[in-house]
């Protein structure tokens, strides 16, 4: 995900989103999955990464079978986000630059 340009144009860099641990309200922990597209095929994301190329993530409870989004009737999980910067030796940076960044969550009820 991008913040943004200097004056000339340049990319300052980028910002990685990764989400927490994440409990039920009844308690229940839970492991992120990572899923195609499609919504169809899933896997344990060890990572937790938010991604921008249509990969979906979900999360599923530790005790449930198989690996598939699980139902949820609350969840809480912290967000972690990182910002990179590119190296100020490759940047134009005589005018002042600001971090212009953004992120949207996209629910998906399955």
């Amino acid at each position: 995900f991008g913040i943004g340009r200097t004056a000339a144009g340049q990319a300052l860099g980028g910002y990685s989103v990764r989400l927490g641990a994440a409990t039920g309200r009844d308690g229940t922990p839970s492991v992120a999955l990572l899923g195609d597209t499609s919504g169809q095929t899933w896997r344990v994301d060890r990572d937790g990464f938010l991604r921008s190329d249509g990969q979906l993530t979900a999360l599923q409870g530790v005790l449930a079978p198989g690996s598939a989004p699980s139902a949820w009737s609350g969840l809480s999980l912290p967000l972690t986000i990182d910002l990179h910067l590119a190296p100020a030796r490759e940047l134009d940076l005589r005018q002042e630059t600001l971090i212009d960044g953004s992120v949207t969550l996209e629910i998906i009820y399955l």
